[in-house]
C-alpha cells in the first residue's frame, strides 16, 4: 500500500516553528524546499501566516515523490524569492535542533539530555530510529552567532549531525521520507515523518547555553568558550541583556556585579569603548547621570579586556567589518524599455497629507513651546484611527510609534487622552495602532560618535527590528537632537546620522518624521515660516530629508490682520510647507487653535487641563463683498474722494488710511477685515503704490491707485 502524507502533521510542525513568529515579526518568510533523488531542488516561500498554503503545497510536492524540508528559523521579509536563503536572509531563532542519524546519537539523547526537549520529529525508524529533537527559546534570538553557540553545544553533547547553520532546513514532519539510492543500499525504506510534542515550557536563552556548552565534550566544564572570540564568556544573546537591564532598572540591586557581566559579553562581541559606554547610559540609576556611570562601566570595561586579554578592536580590526558591512558587487544599471514604461512604476506611497511617504525621512521644524509635541501626537492619532482630525487628509490608516525623548510618559498619555475626548475617539480604536515610548524610561540612541567616526549604534537595529515586529508604518522622533551623539553643527556628521534612519526607512518601508527645533536667537528669526534654513545645525537635515513643514506662532502682525486679540496670538498655530520633494508644496499655510480640556483624571474636580489643537480657518475678509460692492470701493478709491487727499495703505496716515473708506462702504467690516482685504488687493496687483506731490516743497507722499487693467470685466 502506498504511504499517503499527513497533512494534519506538518500543520502540527508548521504551527509549532512558526505561530509565535506570526504575532512578533508578521511580514518573515517560510521556506519550503523539495527534491527529487535526480538532484533538482525547488525553494517556495510563504507568509508565516499562510502555513495552511504551506501545507497544501508541500502535500502536493510529496505526493509528486519529493522529500520535503522546511527552514526552521524564519526568514526576513526581503528574501529574495525562487533561491535558497542564505544566513544573511535569517530574521531570528525561536527554537535551538539537533540532528541524529545513528543508534549511538539517539541513544545519547535519551539518556544524557539535560533539558528536556519541545518536540521530536521521527524521520524514519528502519534500520535505526533516526530523529530531531527540538528545543523552544522563551524569547526569539535574533543574535545567531550566540545561536550557532548553542547548536554547537549539542552537536558536542550528542554527537550529532553539525547542523549549525541558521539558514538549515530539516525534514517536514507529516512528508513521506524517500530514500535515494545509497540510502537504500544502507536499509533504509520509505517511510512516513511523524512528530511528538511535548507539554514543555520554553527554554531560556542562557539555560541552554549553560547546559549546552562548547567543549563540553572536550572536558572544559559548564563555562565554555565562544568560537567567535575563543574568550571565555557568557554568550548573552541581547534579549538576555535587555532582562538584566530591567532587573538594573527596577532597583533589583547589584548594579555593579550585574554590569561587569553585561560589559564582558559586549567586549566579547567586539564591541570599542565608545559604544559600551553609549549602551551601558540605558543602565543608569535614578538619582545618578552619565557621568557616574562612564566612571563605573570605565573600570569594568577595563577589568574585562585585562581578565579576558581581549584588546579594543583596532584600526585593521575595524577596517574588515567596514569591508564586510559594505561588500558587494556594484555594477550598472541600463535603462530599457521596461524601466520607462510609467505602468511599471508604483505611486508615491503617501500616507499622510504630503508629509509623510513610506521609505522616507520628513522633518517638522519648530521652536519651543509652541505646541510640536500635541501637534505630532494629534498626527499620530489621525493616522492610527484613519480619521482626518487636522487639515492632512489620511491617505492611509496605519499603526504609529510616536517616541518623545523629553517627556514622562504618564505626560504623553495625558495629552493622548485629551486628543481622545476632544476627538471623541474610542479607546478601542487606538489599542494595538498606536505607540508611545518616553526617553525618560528607555533612552534611544541610534548614532553615536567614536574613534572611527559616526556609526549606527545596536539601538539602530532594535528599532529596525521593533517597527517590522509590530508592523508599524509611522515612527515619529520627538525631538531628533536626543536621538544621537553627533555633533548638530557638523555637516558630515548629520548626514551620517540621517544615513542611518534612511536606512532604517527603507528596511522596513517606514515614514520617519524628525521632530526638530530651530536656531536660537539672535541668528534664528521664530517667525520665519516656511523657511528650512531656520532649523537648528547642519544644513544637512534639510538636504536629507524628502519633506519639511515649519510650525510657527501667529505673529503680532497677522494677529492685527486677522483681528486676533495680541493676548491671544499665541492660542493659533501655523504650518508651512518648506520642502516638498515629493509633491507640489500646499497653496499655503495651514492654521490650528490650541485648546485646553479637563481630562478627568482627579477623584474630585476636573483633575488636569490639557492642551489640545484643531483646524483653525483665518476669517475671510471677502466673505458678504459682492462684486458690485467690490466695484463700488474699488472706483472710489480711483476717483481720490479723500478730503486730505489721495488714499493711502499705511494706517498710520489718519484720515487717508483706504482702510476707513472700505469700513465705510462694508459696513460689516471690521479693521482686521480692511486690513486682509487691502494686503489681498495689495499682492494681487490691483492696487498698487504711487508717488504724489502737495505743498510749495513738493515732498512726495505715499498713496494707492487701482491698476484698472487687472480688474475683471464685471468689476470694471
Amino acid at each position: 500500500m502506498t504511504i499517503q502524507p499527513n497533512s494534519k502533521d506538518m500543520q502540527c510542525h508548521l504551527d509549532k516553528l512558526f505561530s509565535r513568529c506570526e504575532n512578533d515579526y508578521p511580514g518573515a518568510l517560510i521556506q519550503i524546499d523539495s527534491a527529487k533523488e535526480n538532484g533538482h531542488w525547488s525553494s517556495e516561500y510563504f507568509n508565516v501566516g499562510e502555513r495552511d498554503k504551506a501545507v497544501e503545497y508541500a502535500a502536493k510536492e510529496n505526493l509528486d515523490g519529493r522529500n520535503v524540508y522546511v527552514g526552521v528559523n524564519p526568514r526576513k521579509p526581503e528574501t529574495f524569492v525562487g533561491k535558497s536563503a542564505t544566513d544573511k536572509d535569517i530574521l531570528c531563532a525561536y527554537y535551538n535542533f539537533s540532528d541524529h542519524d545513528n543508534v549511538e546519537s539517539t541513544d545519547k539523547l535519551k539518556k544524557n539530555n539535560p533539558i528536556p526537549y519541545s518536540f521530536v520529529v521521527t524521520t524514519g525508524k528502519i534500520p535505526s530510529a533516526r530523529v530531531h529533537a527540538y528545543w523552544e527559546r522563551e524569547t526569539p534570538l535574533p543574535n545567531l552567532g550566540a545561536w550557532t553557540t548553542v547548536q554547537s553545544g549539542l552537536v558536542e553533547r550528542f554527537d550529532s549531525d553539525k547542523v549549525i547553520d541558521p539558514r538549515r532546513i530539516m525534514r517536514l514532519a507529516g512528508t513521506v521520507s524517500y530514500p535515494d539510492t545509497k540510502k537504500c543500499e544502507r536499509g533504509y525504506t520509505t517511510e512516513l515523518v511523524t512528530i511528538k510534542t511535548k507539554n514543555k515550557q520554553p527554554v531560556d536563552g542562557v539555560e541552554l547555553y549553560n547546559k549546552f556548552p562548547v567543549g563540553h565534550a572536550a572536558g572544559r566544564g559548564e563555562s565554555g568558550s565562544s568560537p567567535a572570540t575563543g574568550l571565555n564568556l557568557p554568550a548573552f544573546n541581547i534579549l538576555d541583556v535587555d532582562k538584566i537591564a530591567k532587573e538594573i532598572m527596577d532597583g533589583g540591586g547589584e548594579w555593579h556585579n550585574k554590569m561587569i557581566r553585561v560589559v564582558a559579553h559586549w567586549v566579547s562581541q567586539g564591541k570599542t569603548n565608545a559604544e559600551i559606554l553609549v549602551m551601558a547610559r540605558n543602565f543608569t540609576q535614578a538619582g545618578y547621570n552619565d557621568y557616574d556611570t562612564d566612571k563605573e562601566v570605565a573600570v569594568a570595561i577595563e577589568g574585562a579586556r585585562r581578565k579576558f586579554d581581549a584588546p579594543e578592536p583596532t584600526e585593521q580590526g575595524f577596517k574588515k567589518h567596514f569591508e564586510e558591512k559594505h561588500e558587494g558587487d556594484i555594477s550598472a544599471f541600463s535603462v530599457d524599455a521596461a524601466a520607462l514604461n510609467p505602468k511599471n512604476l508604483p505611486t508615491r506611497q503617501f500616507i499622510y497629507g504630503r508629509h509623510l511617504i513610506e521609505n522616507y525621512v520628513a522633518t517638522t521644524i519648530s521652536p519651543g513651546g509652541v505646541g510640536k509635541t500635541t501637534i505630532a501626537l494629534t498626527d499620530a492619532i489621525a493616522i492610527a484611527t484613519g480619521r482626518q482630525l487636522t487639515h492632512d487628509d489620511v491617505h492611509k490608516k496605519c499603526k504609529v510609534w510616536h517616541y518623545n525623548l523629553e517627556d514622562p510618559k504618564d505626560e504623553l498619555l495625558r495629552r493622548v487622552i485629551a486628543i481622545q475626548k476632544h476627538f471623541n475617539i474610542k479607546k478601542e480604536d487606538l489599542i494595538g495602532q498606536l505607540f508611545i515610548n518616553s526617553g525618560r524610561d528607555q533612552r534611544l540612541i541610534v548614532a553615536d560618535k567614536t574613534q572611527h567616526g559616526i556609526i549606527a549604534t545596536p539601538h539602530a537595529e532594535q528599532l529596525t527590528e521593533a517597527i517590522l515586529k509590530n508592523d508599524i508604518k509611522v515612527l515619529s522622533i520627538d525631538p531628533f537632537v536626543k536621538s544621537h551623539y553627533a555633533d548638530e553643527n557638523d555637516n558630515k556628521q548629520i548626514d551620517e546620522v540621517l544615513s542611518t534612519y534612511g536606512q532604517i526607512a527603507h528596511d522596513t518601508n517606514c515614514a520617519i518624521d524628525l521632530v526638530h527645533h530651530v536656531r536660537k536667537p539672535p541668528q534664528a528669526n521664530n517667525t520665519a515660516a516656511g523657511d528650512i534654513n531656520q532649523a537648528r545645525g547642519a544644513s544637512a537635515l534639510s538636504g536629507a530629508v524628502r519633506s519639511a513643514r515649519t510650525v510657527t506662532v501667529m505673529t503680532e502682525k497677522e494677529a492685527d490682520l486677522f483681528g486676533i486679540r495680541l493676548e491671544r496670538r499665541h492660542w493659533f498655530i501655523r504650518l508651512d510647507d518648506a520642502k516638498a520633494n515629493m509633491s507640489p508644496p500646499s497653496a499655503g499655510a495651514y492654521w490650528l487653535e490650541r485648546h485646553s480640556i479637563h481630562i478627568n483624571n482627579a477623584a474630585m474636580g476636573d483633575g488636569d487641563s490639557v492642551g489640545v489643537v484643531s483646524p483653525w480657518e483665518p476669517p475671510d475678509a471677502f466673505d458678504g463683498i459682492t462684486v458690485e460692492k467690490a466695484r463700488e470701493i474699488l472706483l472710489a478709491i480711483n476717483q481720490n474722494l479723500c478730503e486730505s487727499g489721495p488714499w493711502s495703505s499705511y494706517k498710520r496716515s489718519g484720515d487717508r488710511w483706504v482702510g476707513n473708506l472700505i469700513k465705510d462702504m462694508a459696513t460689516d467690516k471690521s479693521e482686521g477685515d480692511a486690513k486682509q482685504i487691502i494686503k489681498t488687493w495689495m499682492e494681487s496687483g490691483v492696487l498698487v503704490e504711487s508717488d504724489f506731490f502737495e505743498g510749495k516743497q513738493r515732498k512726495p507722499r505715499k498713496c494707492v491707485k487701482v491698476n484698472l487693467k487687472l480688474l475683471p470685466k464685471e468689476v470694471i
